[in-house]
């Protein structure tokens, strides 16, 4: 967990520096994506 840790810090100042609280990385074999929420709300009963 410390190794992906350290591999996520710079990923996670990159959104801080050039996007906004809504985005976020995806990252997968294929591709890294940055994806971004429109609206979302929590299922509650």
């Amino acid at each position: 967990m410390k190794t992906l840790k350290e591999l996520a810090e710079p990923l996670v100042d990159f959104l801080k520096n050039n996007y906004h609280p809504h985005a976020a990385i995806i990252v997968t074999e294929e591709r890294t994506v940055v994806v971004e929420d429109i609206a979302s709300t929590p299922n509650t009963n």
